[in-house]
């Protein structure tokens, strides 16, 4: 039997990973000149750590039994410069839907355009969860 090469498994792992509480979305990453600079770029992708081929979110419900674990939550800031929000409508409108179906499933996610509002964006969500 011919075993799968690795963009058919990560097809199938897509689609798997796209259904009920999870979502994943594509992750390209690598190395590019700019200028002189070599940038790496890819969710993850910083010094000597490789990016994931796919970064996304699963939605568990808290139950009792859960009561004191720590479990990670997606932070999905999208950031524009100094009093930029608003200025693009319709890219804007799309990004605002990501950051959409991301609070929709329990994550921390908005648009940002300062370390202010980027903070109160985890503070809002902490302040929501003991309410």
């Amino acid at each position: 039997m011919t075993k799968k090469k690795e963009n058919e498994v990560k097809r199938c792992i897509k689609l798997a990973g796209n259904s009920g509480r999870t979502r994943l979305y594509a992750n390209p990453s690598g190395k590019a000149f700019y200028g002189r600079a070599i940038v790496s770029y890819g969710c993850g992708a910083e010094g000597d750590q490789k990016a994931p081929d796919f970064i996304g979110f699963h939605s568990i419900e808290i139950t009792p039994e859960m009561v004191g674990k720590t479990v990670a939550v997606i932070l999905w800031p999208e950031v524009k410069r100094e009093g930029g929000k608003g200025k693009e409508k319709e890219r804007e409108a799309a990004q605002q839907r990501g950051c959409d179906r991301v609070t929709a499933a329990g994550g921390i996610a908005g648009i940002v355009d300062s370390v202010e509002e980027f903070l109160d964006l985890i503070s809002d969500f902490e302040r929501e969860l003991k309410s």
